[in-house]
This record gives structure tokens, sequence and C-alpha cells, in this order.
């Protein structure tokens, strides 16, 4: 409460917190300590982060994977899904972007025992072309997985290159001596979930991407659903993904785009602008309002990327000029240096610290494992 100053638990899910929100704060609070020289604001969000992996054994029990609600009280979790998608995302990305922000070795520590998790239950392949996709576990690692992805999960794309070459370009970063093939590795499945989020784009009939996919996963519990005769969802040309009904929307959103900016950046392929370009002019061509009018072109969300002529849907989300069409201008420029500037969740960039600033600020890490 604004007025009061007290705090409201969640009205749902027995109160406890989505665990992103919580940890979505740290690159704008550390940077607000740093500016003000005023460490409050450091201590408050870097003070989750203790009982949110000592109160629930996260690296032992979950293998650095985090359940999507949180007691505010006690810092354990509310049940057992676990998703890169909403309510979960910006947590494994916030662990690597303190590190790059800060250079505090604990940070890229729990990042690399988030994505070893990832790797080991939550990445899959689709049939028949073996797209690579991040799955959920709704039920927990020990229960059958779920084929769904958010588009909100094609961020990894950009974190997963980011965090293999620490913002240098790929042919600098191999030389270096933490080089190894843990992140030749990691750089490998960015590129190829970058291609996978590609694809969500290139085989619709709008060249745009859905809210969520199901991939074709015969391990998966969709699988039976996805095959069904009488199913009502779209089948993707090449049968590796298909769209329910009720997430054939499109909201603009920004995680395709940025990892493709990631990765030209990064590797200076010039394939990755080509894909930007095709999903621009899709944008262009089917979002587009009034496009005759300089004064008075807008873009629109759609109510689904199946149709044409699109039936859009008269609004627009604060991130399509935040992030999507920031992350689109940034891909067509020359001179993008990844180890000066860090983006947040939003796309509003920080500059990276020097440790020896921090430590005459007696801003550090205030906590281990």
């Amino acid at each position: 409460n604004l007025h009061t100053g007290v705090a409201v638990k969640n009205h749902v899910h027995m109160g406890a917190s989505s665990t992103a929100e919580f940890t979505t704060l740290q690159l704008e609070f550390k940077y607000l300590s740093i500016i003000t020289g005023n460490d409050k604001y450091w201590k408050l969000v870097e003070s989750v982060y203790e009982p949110l992996y000592k109160n629930n054994n996260l690296l032992t029990s979950y293998n650095g994977l985090i359940p999507i609600y949180t007691f505010p009280d006690t810092g354990k979790f509310l049940g057992q899904n676990i998703r890169f998608g909403s309510r979960g995302d910006s947590f494994y990305e916030y662990l690597l972007k303190q590190y790059l922000l800060t250079h505090e070795p604990l940070y890229y520590e729990l990042y690399r025992h988030s994505i070893d998790g990832m790797k080991r239950h939550l990445l899959k392949t689709s049939k028949p072309n073996g797209l690579v996709y991040i799955a959920e576990r709704p039920s927990g690692l020990n229960q059958i997985h779920s084929s769904k992805m958010d588009h909100l999960v094609c961020f990894m794309g950009g974190l997963m290159a980011m965090g293999a070459t620490e913002g240098l370009p790929l042919s600098k970063a191999r030389t270096m001596s933490w080089w190894d093939n843990t992140r030749e590795e990691d750089f490998m499945i960015a590129q190829e979930l970058t291609y996978t989020c590609y694809q969500m784009y290139a085989q619709t009939p709008t060249g745009l991407a859905p809210e969520i996919v199901v991939f074709n996963d015969r391990g998966s519990a969709e699988y039976t659903e996805f095959h069904s005769i009488n199913s009502e969802w779209w089948t993707c040309p090449s049968g590796d993904f298909a769209i329910k009904p009720l997430d054939a929307h499109n909201l603009q959103r920004p995680e395709t785009v940025e990892s493709l900016m990631f990765l030209y950046h990064l590797t200076k392929d010039p394939q990755y602008r080509q894909w930007g370009a095709e999903i621009l002019d899709s944008f262009v061509k089917h979002t587009c309002i009034n496009c005759d009018d300089p004064d008075s072109i807008t873009y629109t969300s759609l109510h689904n990327v199946i149709d044409i002529p699109t039936d859009k849907k008269d609004n627009v989300e604060s991130f399509w000029i935040a992030e999507t069409l920031k992350y689109l201008y940034l891909l067509f420029q020359d001179e993008v240096d990844l180890t000066k500037d860090i983006f947040n969740t939003e796309a509003h960039p920080f500059p990276a610290m020097n440790p020896e600033i921090l430590k005459e600020l007696n801003l550090t890490t205030g906590w281990s494992i």
C-alpha cells in the first residue's frame, strides 16, 4: 500500500508471490545504490536470495531450477511448477546480468547451476526436424514434461550467448582462458534456440509468432492430443509444433528479436539480420494501422497469427516500443559493445560497473552458498 507503506500479500495463490517478480529488481536497485552511495537499495534486493536458496535446498533438490511461486514470509516455494516462461523467466536472466553488471562471481556460479539444471531436465527436441526447445515441468522435475513453450522463453538464446561469451565477440571469447567445452555447448544451444524461435515466426501464415506453441514431442504430456484427429490445434507446415486456438494471439513481444540482436553482434553472422528484417516486414505488413498516413500510423496486437487478413486487437503493449523496436534498431547498428552495456529485462541499458568502485562503496554480495 503506497499510502501506508504496509506490504500486502498476493490475493491469490495462497498469498505466494511470483518468483520472477522479486528477483527482477536487482539491476535497478543495485545501480541506484551505486549512483546515490546509499547501500540500502542494494541490501534490500540482495537479501531475497539467501532464503530462496537455503530454505528450499535450491541447488540440490531443484538443480538450480525454481518453482514459479514463493511464499514471501518464509521464502519457501509453493507447488512444483517449473518453467522458463511467465513467472520464472527473469529469475534466470538476472542471475547472469547481475554478474555482468557487477562481476560478482557468485552470480555466475548460480547462473551456471541453473543452466546446467535446464540442460539436464528441460532441454528437448521436436519431431521430425529436431527443433531445440525448453520444456516445462508443471508437476516437478520427476514428473512428465510439457512441450508447451511461451514466446517469452525466446530470450534464452540471447541470454545463453551472453553467458558463454560475457559480451565479447565469439571469436575473441574463444581465445580467453575461461573458455571451455561447456561455454561452447552453451553457445551452440543459444543458436539452436534462436533458430527455433525464428521458425515460430517463419512457419505461420502471417510470419508472426503466437504467444505459445506446443512442440511435437513423443515423451511429452501433450503428444496424444497433438496427434488427435479431432484436435482444433493449427499445425505448422514442418509438423514440429502446433498452436492452440487460445494461444494464437500476438502481442508484439520482443524476446526473439532480442536474441537476434545479441547473436548478430556476437557473431556478425548476417543471417540474424535477415531473420530480423523478415520479422519486421511481417509486423509492418500485418499489424499496421493507418499505414498510408505518416501522421497517424501505428501498430497493434493481433487476435491470431493464422488468419489473413489479420484480426487486429486495437491495443499496443508498452514493450513494443520499449523493447521490440529498440532491439530491432540495435540489430541494425554497426557499433554495439555488449561488454559495456547490460540490458535489463525491459531493454534499458545499465553501464557495466568497475569492481574497484563497488569495493570503495562497500557494495558486495552479502551471502554465499
